[in-house]
C-alpha cells in the first residue's frame, strides 16, 4: 500500500497495485486507482476521481467532483458542490452532499442516499424499473430503459425513445415521455404529463392535472388501433394545455386556438385562428384540433378521452 500525495496545484495522481490511500489537496486533480481497494480524498476544487478494479472508497470533498467507482462494490461521497457520482458496476453506495447532484445507477442493489434540503438532485438509471428514493427529485431513463417510478416529492421523471412506463406516485410531479408509445401516471397531487411524440396513454390519477402539448406530433391522427388516449380526464379539474401550440401557421408568434365545441370545422367562423372542436362518440370523447393557415379543414392533432362525454372551453388551456 502506498500514500500517494498531490500538491496545491493541478495533480494526475496514479495507483499502485496494492490499496492505496491518495489525497488531492487543493487544485483541480484526477486520481486513478488500480487493481486493488483504494481510498481516494480530492479535496478543494473539481476533482476527477476513478476508482477502477476493488472496493474502493471515494470522496470528492468540496468542488464540482466526478466520481466513477469502476469493478467492485463501492462507496462514493461527492461532498459539498453539484457532483457527478456513476458507481459503475458492483453494488454501490452513493451519498451526493450538499449541492445539486446527479448519479448514474447500474446495479438494482445500487444505494442513493441523500438527505433533506441537501439540494435538488436526479438519477440517471440504466436499469429498469428503478424507484427514486427519499428525498431525491428527478428521474431520467437511459437510452434503453423503459419504466422509472418517482416517490412522494415534487418528481420530474423523464422517458427517452422507448416505450417508457413512468410513475409519479405522490406529489405535483412532471412527467415527459418524449419519443415512443408511452404510458404515464401522475399518481396523487397535482401533476402535468407531456407525452411526447408517439401515441401515448396518460393517466393523470387523484388531483387538478394538467395533459401538455407542446407538438402535433404529440397526438397523430394517422392511428391504426387508437389515438392518443387520457384515461382519467375530470371535467372542471384538469386541464389540456395547448397553449405550446401555434393556432395560425401564416402568422408569426403563437397565437391560441378557438373552442367550438361539436360543430365542425370551418362551420363557425374562423378569423385568424385554428379550432378545437369534440364529439361524443358513445362513453368518450374524441377532441380534435386543426390549425389555421395549412389549407384545410381537417384534424391535426386527436386526443381520446375515454372518462367523460362532453368537454368545455374551460377544460383547455387554448
Amino acid at each position: 500500500m502506498a500514500y500517494i500525495q498531490g500538491t496545491p496545484g493541478n495533480d494526475f495522481l496514479q495507483g499502485t497495485y496494492f490499496g492505496d490511500i491518495m489525497e488531492g489537496y487543493a487544485g483541480n486533480d484526477t486520481m486513478w486507482g488500480a487493481d486493488n481497494s483504494d481510498t481516494m480524498r480530492g479535496g478543494n476544487d473539481n476533482d476527477d476521481l476513478f476508482g477502477e478494479y476493488g472496493n474502493d472508497f471515494l470522496y470528492g470533498d468540496s468542488g464540482r467532483d466526478y466520481l466513477n467507482g469502476g469493478v467492485g462494490n463501492d462507496s462514493l461521497w461527492g461532498g459539498s458542490g453539484r457532483d457527478t457520482i456513476d458507481g459503475g458496476s458492483g453494488n454501490d453506495v452513493m451519498r451526493g452532499g450538499t449541492g445539486y447532484d446527479t448519479y448514474v445507477v447500474s446495479s438494482p442493489n445500487d444505494q442513493v442516499i441523500e438527505y433533506s434540503g441537501e439540494g435538488l438532485d436526479i438519477v440517471v438509471s440504466k436499469i429498469n424499473g428503478y424507484t427514486l428514493g427519499a428525498n431525491v427529485e428527478s428521474l431520467l431513463l437511459g437510452n434503453t430503459i423503459s419504466d422509472g417510478t418517482g416517490n412522494s416529492l415534487n418528481n420530474r421523471l423523464y422517458g427517452n425513445d422507448a416505450n417508457n412506463n413512468l410513475n409519479g406516485v405522490g406529489g405535483a410531479d412532471q412527467l415527459f415521455g418524449n419519443g415512443g408509445a408511452d404510458a404515464l401516471n401522475g399518481g396523487s397531487g397535482s401533476d402535468t404529463l407531456t407525452g411526447g411524440a408517439d401515441f401515448d396513454v396518460l393517466t393523470g390519477g387523484s388531483g387538478a392535472d394538467y395533459f401538455k402539448y407542446v407538438s402535433l406530433s404529440d397526438a397523430p391522427t394517422n392511428y391504426i388501433f387508437f389515438p392518443e388516449t387520457i384515461n382519467d380526464f375530470q371535467r372542471g379539474i384538469d386541464n389540456i394545455d395547448l397553449s405550446a401550440i401555434d393556432a395560425n401557421l401564416s402568422s408569426s408568434g403563437n397565437q391560441a386556438f378557438s373552442f367550438i365545441g361539436t360543430s365542425d370545422f370551418g362551420s363557425v367562423p374562423r378569423g385568424v385562428q385554428g379550432q378545437v372542436r369534440y364529439e361524443n362518440t358513445g362513453g368518450s370523447v374524441l377532441v380534435q384540433v386543426d390549425v389555421y393557415g395549412d389549407g384545410d379543414y381537417t384534424s391535426d392533432l386527436d386526443i381520446m378521452l375515454l372518462s367523460t362525454t362532453s368537454v368545455s372551453a374551460s377544460d383547455f388551456i387554448l
